[in-house]
């Protein structure tokens, strides 16, 4: 009888220490948010391996050293564009519009071109990598609510499928409800999380 009340107070005990993690997820729509219904939430763990892995997919430095790295892809490409635009300029002075020409021109339209499209938006954590580093999944509600239950005390990730583009909010779960709306003005990247791990 005493080794049942034991194991009975042990138990009491455990799921004492347990919280768990709730809230909506809103997305921008005409200005509004709104509550959004069957999008992805993870639960991550915050440990060594999702702080070795968001690293390891994200930018060195982070997003400034991004945008650092791709203003000078940039000023590189209209480098070149500006060295084929010269080199078309002589020609044609030389030879008219010789096929020569149409080749340098049509090499520094291409490196022109290429530096106006190059990405300044620093890689993204993928789906299928946040997937992968979950310890639990949900989806949620008709009126965009989810829940993580029975959790032990920790730090953790919530993250959430937010039109196609995956939204990070940290949160510390004790034993208490935490609640964390994931609203596209108030959550993180993966890649700016990563920074902060």
């Amino acid at each position: 009888m005493v080794v049942k009340h034991f194991l009975l107070a042990l138990f009491a005990l455990a799921t004492a220490c347990r919280g768990s993690i709730g809230g909506a997820v809103y997305a921008i729509d005409g200005g509004q948010p709104v509550r959004v219904a069957g999008h992805a939430v993870f639960l991550l763990s915050v440990s060594d391996e999702v702080r070795s892995v968001l690293n390891s997919a994200c930018p060195q430095g982070g997003a400034a050293a991004w945008l650092e790295k791709v203003a000078a892809e940039r000023d590189r490409l209209r480098g070149v564009a500006a060295v084929y635009e010269d080199s078309a300029g002589q020609e044609r002075g030389l030879r008219g519009m010789s096929q020569r020409w149409r080749q340098l021109k049509r090499a520094a339209y291409a490196y022109t071109d290429s530096a106006l499209h190059a990405s300044a938006e620093p890689p993204t954590v993928s789906g299928e990598l946040i997937e992968k580093l979950s310890i639990q999944r949900a989806s949620t509600s008709s009126n965009g609510d989810y829940e993580f239950e029975s959790l032990p005390a920790g730090e953790y990730l919530i993250v959430a499928d937010v039109r196609h583009d995956y939204r990070w909010v940290p949160v510390a779960v004790s034993r208490a409800r935490a609640t964390v709306d994931v609203r596209e003005n108030s959550s993180l990247t993966g890649c700016t999380i990563a920074s902060q791990l």
